[in-house]
């Protein structure tokens, strides 16, 4: 029986973990302003060249813009002066960096599905092998997430210390197969026989926890759904498993929920492709002094968690303070509701007006999963706006 919580409304799902429904609102809206390809430049000519082709993630650290890429061991850096340069995360694969159906090593892809800057206690960063002078507390880092969609070569993750010039950053491949196993096994990812596909990390409860979302496509079973593991516990475990991959993984998870984000009109699930956290702003009104989380949304129409399909029902979902889930189809630009994105950073986020309203701005990274290799990712900017 589902029972009212605030606005939310909570039904038990698969293993007791509540559920959160979601309302189509229209109270929020979501437009697509504009997109854009993302090309380089070769030096010393005028050729373009794709500089990104599957976008999956993207973020901002001190003055860079990192861009991880599915398809690929090497995440796309772009610095204020406009030069872009590549960081390598992981080994090359039988010579390869990159990885489609094209050059038949699709399987082989680390499945880079998130990419936020996280704070990392400088005793963490140093078992990284990372110098910290002893006056800083924290340093930023790039957390990469793998999907878990294959076991070993996408339970991976990455952090990168970036450091100027961006060529003498530090990269640390973690191989984190006790974390995904443990998440094959938690009902709120996978529910009873679904499959893991994480799509999205963020920081949530002041900064001291970690968000893992599900993204809910596979296999008949699989949910969209969510843990949290702490922050600091997560670090101690990736600094451990850095050394020793077999290294056991015994934080637990937090705060399980899964989400009803509707369906399309052929019945495949709504799935969450990305989320990121708007702390707490000045301004807002009663109800809503306290995290949103807002998280892109897309219908990917394939049975498999690993396989590519057309996409539509593209939007914004917003988890307000008060409990409840708001969705808005993207608009806009033509093609807006096919928008696959899979990277949103935000540029503004502020209450505004005498009756406040929330206007959020996000730079979003999308995926079109061309099966032209030479087809770039575009950079989208989009505008969300809220009233209670």
């Amino acid at each position: 029986m589902a029972m009212a919580l605030g606005f939310a409304t909570l039904s038990p799902a698969s293993g007791g973990v509540p559920r959160r429904v979601v309302e189509r609102s229209a109270n929020v809206s979501a437009r697509v302003i504009s997109t854009r390809f993302i090309f380089k430049t070769e030096p010393g000519t005028n050729t373009q060249t794709p500089a990104i082709t599957s976008g999956s993630g993207i973020t901002q650290a001190d003055w860079w813009l990192f861009a991880a890429q599915d398809d690929s061991t090497l995440v796309a850096v772009k610095g204020t002066d406009g030069a872009l340069e590549a960081v390598r995360v992981f080994p090359s694969v039988d010579g390869s960096d990159r990885f489609s159906d094209v050059y038949g090593n699709k399987k082989l892809k680390p499945d880079l599905e998130a990419a936020l800057t996280i704070p990392v206690a400088s005793g963490f960063a140093r078992g990284f092998g990372v110098e910290v002078s002893r006056n800083r507390p924290t340093v930023q880092a790039v957390l990469l997430v793998g999907s878990g969609s294959k076991a070993v070569l996408r339970d991976r993750m990455a952090l990168i210390f970036p450091k100027d010039p961006v060529a003498e950053s530090m990269a640390i491949p973690v191989q984190a197969s006790a974390l995904y196993e443990a998440m094959r096994r938690e009902p709120a990812l996978v529910g009873t026989e679904g499959e893991l596909n994480i799509e999205g990390v963020s920081l949530v409860r002041g900064n001291s926890c970690l968000r893992f979302y599900n993204r809910g496509n596979g296999r008949k079973g699989s949910v969209v759904g969510s843990v949290d593991i702490r922050l600091d516990a997560l670090l101690g475990y990736l600094v451990k498993a850095s050394k020793d991959p077999k290294e056991p993984f015994t934080p637990r998870f937090e705060r399980r929920v899964s989400y009803d984000l509707g369906l399309a009109e052929d019945g495949e699930t709504i799935g969450i492709t990305d989320a990121i956290t708007i702390p707490p702003l000045p301004g807002a009104p009663r109800g809503m002094r306290g995290e949103i989380h807002a998280m892109s949304v897309v219908v990917e129409h394939t049975k498999s968690a690993v396989n590519d399909g057309y996409t539509s029902d593209a939007g914004i979902v917003l988890e307000l303070p008060d409990g409840r889930l708001v969705m808005a189809p993207f608009r806009g630009i033509e093609g807006a509701g096919s928008l696959k994105v899979e990277g949103l950073s935000i540029v503004s986020a502020r209450w505004v007006g005498r009756t406040p309203q929330l206007e959020i701005n996000f730079v979003a990274v999308t995926d079109s999963d061309s099966k032209d290799i030479e087809t770039p990712s575009t950079l989208a900017k989009v505008e969300v706006v809220f009233r209670p």
